[in-house]
């Protein structure tokens, strides 16, 4: 595996981080599909009461893959853009490990978020390695042990790729939170291998 030695988690699972990851003829490629992608802003429940979640998402994969999280928001895989398939192959030899869809998140400005949660659900494994790009402004990821309450910042910048893998989905969560100055926008792809339902 072509990951840094150096993990940034103490205990409880792996998480890697790699600046300046693509050259610049495949940074440009994702670029130019980026603001072309099928986004949506999606309602979420929360205590029986309905939100728009506060970002944008497009999710692509192979025929028949469907992705359920919090409970109730349930994505059907829309087919792959050239350009992604080909940034899918580059994740896949670096993470030696195989991906079936893409959930893109677009954070438009300051005020998108994204909740403190763990990728735990059923349909991603025991143990899962996602592969997360990301493009355009730089955000702060916070991770948080759910015992220890030990917690990290971690900026994603652009061009940056984070692999989040082993058991770290069951003993951290992660999120993007609002930020209170202004933010450019950005985009951030999550590679992952969903199970088809039967």
């Amino acid at each position: 595996m072509l990951l840094p030695s150096k993990n940034l988690l103490p205990f409880d699972g792996e998480l890697y981080l790699l600046d300046n990851f693509l050259d610049k003829s495949q940074l440009a490629s994702i670029l130019s599909c980026l603001p072309n992608l099928n986004w949506k802003q999606y309602p979420i429940t929360l205590f029986g009461k309905s939100y728009l979640q506060p970002r944008e998402i497009a999710f692509y994969g192979e025929t028949g893959v469907t992705y359920t999280y919090s409970r109730n928001t349930r994505l059907n895989a829309l087919k792959w853009p050239s350009e992604i398939t080909a940034l899918k192959s580059i994740m896949e030899e670096v993470c030696e490990s195989s991906f079936n869809s893409v959930l893109c998140n677009h954070y438009r400005n300051e005020k998108d978020s994204m909740g403190m949660h763990a990728d735990n659900e059923s349909s991603l494994g025991e143990n899962p390695c996602i592969a997360s790009m990301s493009f355009g402004g730089t955000r702060i990821l916070r991770v948080t042990h759910n015992e220890s309450k030990q917690s990290l910042k971690i900026p994603l910048k652009n061009n940056s790729l984070l692999i989040m893998k082993g058991s770290m989905q069951h003993h951290w969560k992660h999120g993007i939170p609002k930020e209170s100055k202004e933010m450019e926008a950005r985009y951030n792809l999550t590679f992952r291998a969903i199970k088809k339902e039967a």
